[in-house]
């Protein structure tokens, strides 16, 4: 390795920091969520994330700040359930049943979400960093303020600027 490609490697080290970032807060709301499950007052119902882990199956579902790490969930029937704020990462959500889902400021970071039904579901301020939303099903879905990277993939013909999400550099 020369110089000058070395030189080429590092030239953009915003998007270095900007993924460190992602990252850092990815770790943190982890380690938030486990301290707030670990707390008697945690805001998820354990029985219906039981009832998820079993069948697939859980619409209109309290999954508040729930952590669902690499899990397999392609097909899951979520319709209507509440998944604000929860650690949605590196989940095979293919095809999932997604309308109407409260995903305000979850984490989907290299989430699979191809051919997900997301129609008028809320992921305001959501992180989708290096997610699969190709083919998803986007019609009338809040994205305001959520959050993508170079990594995300949409829809043909979808934009993520005329949505109102912020690019992580």
């Amino acid at each position: 390795m020369n110089l000058q490609s070395l030189v080429i490697k590092i030239r953009k080290p915003e998007q270095f920091v900007n993924r460190s970032l992602v990252v850092l807060r990815t770790m943190l709301i982890i380690l938030g969520a486990i301290a707030v499950g670990a707390l008697p007052g945690r805001t998820f119902n354990p029985k219906d994330l039981q009832r998820l882990q079993s069948s697939k199956t859980c619409p209109d579902c309290d999954l508040r700040q729930v952590i669902l790490v690499g899990s397999d969930l392609s097909r899951a029937n979520l319709t209507g359930s509440n998944l604000a704020d929860a650690t949605i990462t590196r989940v095979n959500l293919e095809a999932a049943n997604l309308s109407r889902v409260n995903l305000n400021g979850a984490n989907l970071t290299e989430s699979n979400l191809r051919e997900a039904n997301l129609n008028d579901a809320n992921l305001e301020e959501a992180n989708l960093s290096g997610a699969n939303l190709r083919r998803a099903k986007l019609n009338g879905a809040k994205l305001e303020s959520a959050f993508y990277d170079d990594q995300t993939s949409f829809p043909d013909g979808f934009n993520p600027d005329r949505a109102g999400m912020q690019r992580l550099r």
